[in-house]
């Protein structure tokens, strides 16, 4: 016989905040559902929200850089009045110091932004680190 158990667990602030955010809009779709009179309709979406929710528990990282998250939050990001393409990391802060990037550097290899100065400085602590003269990509690791 299968034995459930059911443990609270307390998160962390900062994830508190995630899957309160989360809930609320999995509440709006599921809301907005109902009041279309659609709900038997999309049962398959909203499997694939509750499933999003029980991710975020686990880890917000699993929600945040699923397909599905990363083309929501480039949607998010590209306010109206805001000028600043989004790139291929699904953001438009620097890969290494997250923030928005001065003296903007794109990766060839994966279109990731970086600011010039975190480059350099990625540079030279791989160059220190590293007895091979190889340079990876931050974000992808290709060479």
């Amino acid at each position: 016989p299968r034995l459930v158990q059911i443990k609270p667990v307390r998160l962390h602030p900062v994830e508190e905040d995630f899957y309160s955010a989360l809930y609320t809009q999995t509440k709006s779709s599921f809301d907005d559902y109902v009041d279309s009179g659609t709900l038997l309709n999309n049962y398959a979406h909203i499997f694939d929200l509750l499933i999003r929710m029980r991710q975020s528990v686990d880890h917000p990282y699993l929600v945040i850089h699923s397909k599905k998250g990363v083309s929501n939050e480039m949607a998010m990001l590209q306010q109206p009045g805001d000028n600043r393409p989004a790139i291929a990391n699904g953001s438009q802060d620097c890969d290494l110091c997250h923030e928005p990037p001065t003296d903007r550097v794109v990766s060839t290899c994966c279109g990731s932004a970086y600011c010039r100065s975190c480059v350099l400085e990625y540079m030279a602590t791989s160059n220190s680190m590293a007895a091979s003269a190889n340079m990876t990509c931050p974000s992808c690791r290709e060479a």
